[in-house]
């Protein structure tokens, strides 16, 4: 249900999403890496 909500709101959003966690997954593996 959430996801027609989002699409309704923007395409700029999952858009967002994906590089949020993209940097989200970097930052673990730099994290992981130290």
């Amino acid at each position: 249900m959430s996801r027609y909500h989002s699409r309704r709101d923007g395409n700029e959003l999952p858009a967002f999403h994906i590089v949020r966690c993209a940097w989200l997954e970097l930052e673990i593996c730099l994290i992981s890496v130290e």
